[in-house]
């Protein structure tokens, strides 16, 4: 004759089942999460949700998915939290003329323009799974405030301070004061230039001398390169 401990021992067994089964789901909630992140889709999807709770025949059924639904959205963005804070964060700063690209010496700088550079730029973050934020400025204060602000905020600099790369002093002792990895870069290779165009003053950086690394004449795989030697040393 079955007991009441035959019963308890048969439910034991299927929460086990189901137990398994929850923690399978909210592994694929964690590859849906991903998927909308990826193409800017909320985490909370009501329309999918009011469906899914819709097709269900009894109350009890409606009120167990309710929860369901509820612990995965708590999942996903406690998920998303985490990956938030881990995730490096690099500051791209452009200087004077650089939002001119496609109409300044096309000959020299190609045709692509400024917003070109900032999307590859952002591809290249999400390649290498970084968050970049770019910055563009004419004025050689605004960057100095830009590096300041960069001041436990970002973990690394990529600059092209175009013009100012032989000029300022300003933009140097910003680097040096906020101690943030920093690589330079430039989409021509402005040292060849110097030479062929007897533009001498092309031949120093005071920028260089507060950076890891100068990397020219590359074009935008520049940038490429420059985040991923950043993501390197910020990585150790």
């Amino acid at each position: 004759m079955k007991n009441l401990k035959h019963y308890r021992e048969q439910i034991d067994k299927i929460d086990s089942q189901l137990l398994q089964l929850f923690e399978q789901r909210m592994e694929v909630s964690l590859d849906i999460a991903e998927y909308k992140k990826e193409h800017g889709l909320p985490i909370f999807d009501p329309k999918r949700e009011q469906e899914k709770l819709d097709a269900l025949n009894q109350p009890y059924e409606a009120k167990l998915y309710s929860t369901i639904f509820e612990l995965s959205r708590e999942h996903q963005e406690k998920q998303a939290k985490i990956v938030k804070i881990n995730k490096k964060r690099i500051l791209v700063i452009n200087g004077p003329n650089l939002n001119m690209l496609g109409v300044r010496e096309p000959e020299i700088y190609g045709s692509k323009t400024y917003d070109d550079l900032v999307k590859f730029v952002h591809s290249i973050g999400k390649e290498i799974g970084i968050e970049t934020e770019c910055v563009q400025s004419n004025h050689e204060g605004a960057i100095v405030d830009t590096i300041q602000e960069a001041f436990g905020n970002f973990d690394g600099i990529v600059i092209n301070p175009a013009a100012l790369t032989h000029t300022s002093v300003a933009i140097y002792d910003g680097l040096k004061t906020v101690s943030i990895p920093a690589v330079e870069v430039h989409l021509t290779d402005v040292y060849k230039r110097a030479e062929q165009e007897g533009e001498e003053f092309r031949k120093v950086s005071y920028v260089s001398r507060a950076c890891i690394k100068t990397i020219a004449g590359l074009g935008f795989d520049g940038y490429a390169v420059a985040l991923r030697e950043i993501l390197g040393v910020i990585s150790e």
